[in-house]
């Protein structure tokens, strides 16, 4: 046998083999228990990597969140660096809706002293239009005020109605006629309240970028509730202790201390105006002034760059919207009234909102005491209805006024006609009990009332800043003819209809005025969209 030639290999035995398969899979369970350890660790591993990437993660977003840019926009809600000069804006015109606005209630306790003390023999009548003619200045007039703020400024035109409305208190404690009152008390007192409101009114938009406007307004126009409150108690124990003549002049000094401080605080911003752009007319019009980006009147047009002049755009732009040092004010050249804006249907539509809404605010104010006394509520109880309206329509304003920052003031605007005519409707018109009365007050105040505070935003939005005095005044007025015209009217309905009856007919006829305010709101609403949606509007 060859030498070279191996011999085969006896197979291995049963008990060999299962040696080698034992430790085969003891090898293999080790590699197992290893692999999944390391899988483990690493799994460990990467959770752990991952929490800290996401710790991470959630930090610099944090970090970011809190940044300084971020805290800065936070806190910067004016146009201005100085956010305190903005602060104190809102303040003074607060203190200064106070004592206009605030005056209204107060006319009730001085009218009632007239018929009962001071002019027994002199006719109702004759002594209502002390009342009447204050009222209608304090809404007619701010058109003038409003005039007067475009040319000479706001702090100016508060001096001079702060002024006019003192001396009307003082000529009023020594007068001793019924014609008398009417001048000093309605006209001069009246007129100067006008002018005063027509700075407080709007002078907090100029300050605040177009998210916080709103709420500054709220916030401003809710002094007016605030005052009717301290101010009618107030005015009742002045004379009841020293008589109708020293409650005329104390009124007069705090007027002119509180009204005359709170003047200084009145100016227009210094810095740039964040522009809400506005085209009465298509560019290719005729005196459209297309090239320069102005319609006839004057509002500023934003238009389209390109990028390779975006920044020239910019620059333009921020030169345009400068205010100057002393405000942004008109010349003395230019016209009384913006033509662009008296032929534009905005304005005449915003106008008969403000008509009917006085219709039906007036009448519903009148009669809802009334309407309760019938129902053998209390005089003292019925009393309560119109304070209780007005606190929670203080509170009403401050809150809308947050809202609408976040859905806008057009919206607002809207809906609180909507639920204006809803709750005459649904709460007012069948309650026959104190709670029910009680109820509806409240949300009437809440919901029902805030239309005014968001005027003179949407007013802003749809016309600009710089004639948005004379505008809201324009506005206003129609409030006035409304106020006439309303009382009158919704007076002749009771008499003729519900026959100094339950009211029926008298409400129902207040529940159809709010609905068509709403109808003729939302047309105001239909053209704001329409413009933003061609990009007319920048804002709200």
């Amino acid at each position: 046998m060859d030498k070279n030639v191996s011999e085969p290999s006896p197979e291995p035995s049963q008990e060999k083999l299962a040696t080698i398969s034992r430790g085969y899979n003891n090898a293999f369970s080790s590699r197992l228990d290893n692999e999944g350890t390391s899988t483990a660790t690493t799994n460990s591993e990467n959770q752990s990597q991952q929490s800290h990437s996401s710790t991470k993660k959630n930090k610099q977003q944090l970090t970011s969140k809190f940044s300084p840019t971020k805290i800065k926009e936070l806190i910067t809600w004016t146009t201005e660096k100085q956010n305190y000069e903005a602060v104190l804006v809102v303040v003074g015109s607060f203190i200064i809706q106070m004592f206009t606005t605030g005056i209204i209630p107060i006319m009730g306790i001085y009218q009632a002293h007239y018929l009962n003390d001071m002019f027994k023999t002199e006719p109702a009548t004759k002594i209502s239009w002390i009342s009447t003619t204050s009222m209608v200045c304090l809404n007619g007039m701010m058109v003038f005020g409003g005039f007067a703020y475009e040319r000479i400024g706001p702090r100016f035109t508060c001096f001079f109605g702060t002024g006019l409305m003192v001396l009307g208190y003082v000529l009023a404690s020594f007068s001793i006629k019924p014609w008398q009152l009417i001048l000093t008390q309605g006209l001069a007192v009246g007129s100067g309240a006008a002018i005063l409101n027509s700075v407080a009114i709007v002078i907090p938009i100029e300050h605040f970028v177009p998210k916080r406007r709103s709420m500054a307004v709220g916030i401003s126009a809710s002094g007016a509730g605030i005052g009717g409150v301290w101010m009618a108690p107030l005015t009742q124990h002045i004379i009841g202790k020293l008589g109708v003549g020293w409650a005329l002049r104390i009124t007069g000094f705090i007027v002119l201390g509180a009204c005359g401080l709170c003047s200084f605080t009145q100016k227009r911003p210094q810095g740039v105006y964040e522009p809400v752009s506005v085209n009465y007319k298509d560019n290719d019009d005729e005196g459209g002034n297309a090239e320069e980006g102005k319609p006839e009147g004057g509002s500023v047009i934003q238009q389209k760059a390109t990028k390779p002049d975006q920044e020239q755009q910019q620059q333009q732009q921020q030169q345009q919207h400068q205010v100057p040092e002393g405000g942004n004010l008109l010349s003395k050249s230019s016209p009384l009234l913006d033509k662009a804006i008296l032929l534009d249907p905005a304005l005449w539509l915003m106008f008969m909102v403000k008509f009917f809404l006085m219709i039906g605010i007036n009448t519903l104010t009148g009669y809802t005491v009334a309407s309760a006394r019938y129902y053998k509520i209390s005089d003292s109880k019925a009393s309560l209805i119109p304070t209780v309206m007005g606190i929670t329509h203080t509170i009403g304003n401050v809150i809308s006024g947050f809202i609408a920052d976040r859905i806008g003031a057009i919206t607002i605007f809207v809906s609180t006609q909507f639920f204006g005519a809803a709750l005459v409707f649904g709460l007012w018109y069948p309650a026959t009990t104190y709670a029910m009365f009680m109820i509806f007050s409240t949300f009437f105040g809440l919901l029902g009332m805030n239309t005014n505070n968001t005027t003179p935003v949407v007013v802003s939005q749809l016309f600009g800043i710089q004639r948005l005095p004379s505008t809201n005044g324009i506005i206003l007025f129609g409030g006035v003819i409304g106020g006439i015209c309303g009382n009158y009217g919704i007076a002749k309905a009771y008499d003729t209809v519900d026959k100094h009856g339950r009211f029926r007919f008298t409400i129902l006829l207040i529940g159809i005025v709010f609905s068509v305010t709403f109808l003729v709101g939302m047309g105001v609403a239909f053209v704001f969209y329409l413009r933003k949606r061609k990009g007319l509007i920048k804002s709200g």
